[in-house]
């Protein structure tokens, strides 16, 4: 695959820091240690949003990175809320299973497409 049109690993001129590539890997590792350590979750939320405006800026495909860390974010937080509520009954349980799943799926996949230089669907 030709990815010669993507150029996230590339800084914008005139920009110092870390380039949008590296600021959406860390995003990645981060919402994967939050597995473990759900507070690096938050921290990547937090990232997510300072560099929004910068990673936005770098192109769709990082855009489209942007907006799939976020709505993970977001969307996990929600089916969370809704287990933890629904554990009062044993399908609270299945729930919260069914959550892990998916927002491990969103990682894994979000990771494989940012190795391979394609936006998120």
């Amino acid at each position: 695959m030709d990815n010669s049109h993507f150029q996230l690993n590339q800084g914008r001129p005139g920009t110092a820091g870390l380039q949008p590539g590296k600021w959406l890997w860390i995003g990645y590792w981060l919402y994967a240690a939050g597995l473990v350590f759900g507070l690096c979750t938050i921290v990547a939320v937090i990232l997510n949003y300072i560099k929004r405006s910068d990673l936005q800026a770098a192109g769709p495909v990082a855009a489209s990175h942007l907006r799939w860390q976020i709505r993970t974010f977001w969307y996990t937080l929600l089916w969370a809320v809704v287990a933890a509520v629904l554990s009062v009954v044993f399908i609270g349980l299945i729930v919260a299973a069914a959550v892990a799943i998916w927002y491990i799926y969103r990682i894994i996949k979000g990771m494989v497409f940012l190795s391979d230089g394609k936006a998120m669907d």
